[in-house]
């Protein structure tokens, strides 16, 4: 009997090797890019400067080069205050139009993006268009900085007063000197009033900085502006979306969305595949210098 049950766990182990064998077999799978897109993305703030607009077209997921600049669009900007605003492509960057002279957007004014772009060369132009009217920028007052308790982050307390006349959706961005430290949509930080329950904010931590990290680290002489934009809860949505595709949040079983949401819309021509997003968004910026003192701590 003990020979026979020996016997019979040798050929399970057969058995099972055999299946671990047949589970490494090699599978070819055919992927298939998605169609092409027409991809615009731009934004009218309220500074005074020339204002951009991004005319590109989408690469294969697995391609290593930048998207291709789409050359040769009209492009223009109209105020709903009746202003129109010409663009016109940069000649060392295809596919970047800024305006042909310097504006600034104002809170409250609607602004529409118009673009004709001849996109599948059949000598008839494809038109777009997108509008947003813009907010009322977050009031900031100072800022503060603050080390963690075991001194590898340095907080930054805000002081400020977001508009009551409006449900807040806010952006913001760190630079320190003349050097946008965070400077790409995955670095942003979002959040909307919700999270803090109140229109006025007083000493509230509202962005740490890591002191590990080579492109955060302060030193005395520094100084650290923090830029805060006020956007629509349409381009708040859009923007925390984009985060999602490109740095996804647990749970690793739930993936990023699918399908961008877009406020551009064809007007004439041909159908054409559309992604990307025009905005209006009101900034405002404070600044605070890094003393020799608060490095000493």
């Amino acid at each position: 009997m003990k020979r026979k049950r020996n016997q019979i766990t040798a050929s399970g182990i057969v058995a099972c090797t055999c299946l671990l064998a047949a589970c490494t077999a090699q599978i070819e799978i055919e992927t298939v890019d998605a169609v092409e897109h027409l991809v615009i993305y731009g934004t009218v703030t309220n500074e005074l400067k020339r204002q951009r607009i991004d005319i590109t077209r989408s690469a294969p997921y697995f391609s290593d080069t930048a998207p291709g600049g789409v050359s040769g669009a009209e492009v223009r900007v109209t105020a709903s205050t009746g202003e129109v605003y010409l663009f016109s492509e940069e000649l060392q960057s295809p596919g970047v139009y800024l305006s042909d002279a310097a504006f600034a957007g104002f809170s409250g004014e609607s602004y529409q993006l118009d673009v004709a772009v001849d996109w599948n060369n059949d000598g008839t132009p494809d038109c777009f268009t997108a509008s947003e009217r813009m907010p009322l920028p977050l009031l900031g007052e100072r800022i503060d900085l603050k080390w963690s308790r075991m001194k590898d982050y340095v907080d930054v307390l805000a002081w400020c007063e977001l508009p009551r006349e409006q449900e807040n959706y806010i952006c913001l961005k760190v630079r320190i000197n003349n050097r946008m430290v965070t400077d790409s949509l995955d670095q942003y930080t979002f959040f909307d009033e919700s999270y803090i329950n109140s229109k006025t904010l007083e000493g509230v931590e509202i962005y740490s900085l890591s002191q590990k990290d080579e492109n955060l680290t302060l030193a005395a002489g520094d100084e650290l502006t923090l830029i805060a934009l006020s956007l629509t809860k349409e381009f708040y949505d859009f923007s925390l979306n984009g985060k999602k595709e490109v740095r996804p949040s647990p749970p690793i079983m739930v993936g990023p969305p699918a399908n961008m949401p877009t406020n551009l819309m064809r007007t004439a021509g041909a159908v054409v595949p559309l992604a990307g997003y025009f905005s209006a968004c009101a900034t405002d910026s404070v600044s605070v210098s890094v003393t020799e003192e608060f490095i000493n701590k």
